[in-house]
């Protein structure tokens, strides 16, 4: 005679039943959770909505943002980037809004001073921001007028003839970075147009022989005086 540990057939099968109600309905509540309980994120940049996500782990996979002149330094529940994201929730029932963060590069101006001496060799410049000053170059018999993108004055201006950021006389806006790599700039020279009053007189330092307006950097011509 076997033993039934105390339940008859019809007992055991019952108990069996019971226990498959039981996890079916442990599964359909799992589902249940997952399907109405799960945690949407949705991710904005710049004030603009990029996505939402529907799970927390599709979001954990949006670090590859680009951003042209700018680095992605991450997400953050705030627009000012104070307070960093760390590992939402998955389930919460809720939508979590998150900032991206971007931080401006700096690229390399190097100047060409098309003749000049002195002055700044390079300097970096942050993206979308003011090009920071600088020193100015020299060149003989010329006046220094700024730095642009192509040589002789041509292309964009970034600096005026004193070094500081080239103040566009449109708008009044000063000069922001806005290429997004190491970049050559090219100095003006506008040939110097001053002139100077240059008095010959003889050698008793009173009687005047000549008297010409002569230009910077061009030569006076000397009176033929004659001496018994």
């Amino acid at each position: 005679m076997s033993k039934n540990n105390g339940l008859s057939r019809g007992q055991r099968q019952a108990v069996i039943t019971s226990l498959a109600a039981v996890v079916a309905t442990i599964v359909v509540v799992v589902i249940l959770v997952v399907a109405l309980g799960v945690t949407k994120v949705k991710a904005i940049s710049e004030d603009v909505e990029i996505t939402t996500v529907q799970t927390a782990r599709q979001f954990e996979n949006m670090d590859d943002l680009q951003k042209t002149g700018y680095s992605f330094a991450g997400w953050y529940y705030d627009k000012e980037g104070v307070e960093k994201v760390d590992k939402i929730p998955t389930f919460s029932r809720k939508t979590v809004s998150v900032y991206a963060r971007w931080v401006p590069n700096s690229y390399l101006i190097t100047f060409d001073k098309q003749s000049g001496t002195g002055g700044t060799d390079n300097i970096d410049a942050k993206f979308d921001e003011v090009v920071p000053q600088v020193e100015t170059p020299q060149r003989d018999a010329y006046n220094f007028a700024g730095y642009f993108t192509e040589p002789g004055g041509a292309g964009k201006q970034y600096y005026d003839g004193s070094g500081q950021p080239y103040i566009n006389p449109e708008n009044e806006a000063l000069a922001i970075w806005d290429i997004p790599e190491k970049t050559t700039l090219y100095a003006k020279w506008i040939e110097k147009t001053e002139t100077f009053t240059v008095t010959f007189v003889d050698a008793d330092g009173e009687t005047v022989l000549s008297t010409q307006t002569v230009q910077y950097s061009k030569n006076a011509t000397p009176p033929v005086v004659t001496r018994a």
